[in-house]
């Protein structure tokens, strides 16, 4: 009996895609946003999205990313939940105190980060500063910064 209970679990149609959009404030971004940067809370979105973890198993995360961003990431990742795409983690980079370094250590993929631009050259905000960029599954695919990989 239980062996038919679990194939019958197993048969069972996976939760459909979800999302939900709110807005944020600074009092959301302790870590990610401060005074200066080149957008403001008001620009930005909380993004919940349901999505494949690396367990085969559905997951609800969070982006927070441009307000002009919701509408084509939805989609991606509407698309990424239907081919089954894995991602490790989904969180914003404040659960791990806006550090870049330990976001990426923890294989999370994640979007705003109010931050200069890692790349050498003059100073320049980096487009995760603006919520239009997003770093997926860095362990998996890590950028490489002056012949370093990161993360290690």
């Amino acid at each position: 009996m239980a062996a038919l209970l679990l194939v019958a679990l197993a048969l069972q149609a996976p939760p459909p895609f979800a999302h939900s959009v709110e807005r944020v404030s600074a009092a959301d971004l302790p870590h990610s946003w401060h005074r200066g940067c080149p957008v403001g809370p008001a620009q930005l979105r909380r993004l919940r999205l349901r999505y494949w973890g690396f367990d085969r198993r559905p997951h609800l995360g969070v982006l927070i990313v441009n307000a002009r961003a919701v509408s084509p990431l939805t989609r991606v990742f509407s698309r990424l939940y239907a081919a089954r795409f894995p991602l490790r983690r989904l969180r914003p980079i404040d659960t791990y105190g806006g550090s870049d370094e330990r976001s990426l250590t923890a294989d999370n993929t994640a979007a705003f980060n109010c931050r200069y631009a890692v790349a050498p050259g003059p100073k320049r905000w980096s487009v995760h500063a603006y919520g239009l960029a997003i770093d997926v599954n860095p362990v998996e695919n890590p950028y490489l910064e002056g012949g370093r990989v990161h993360p290690r």
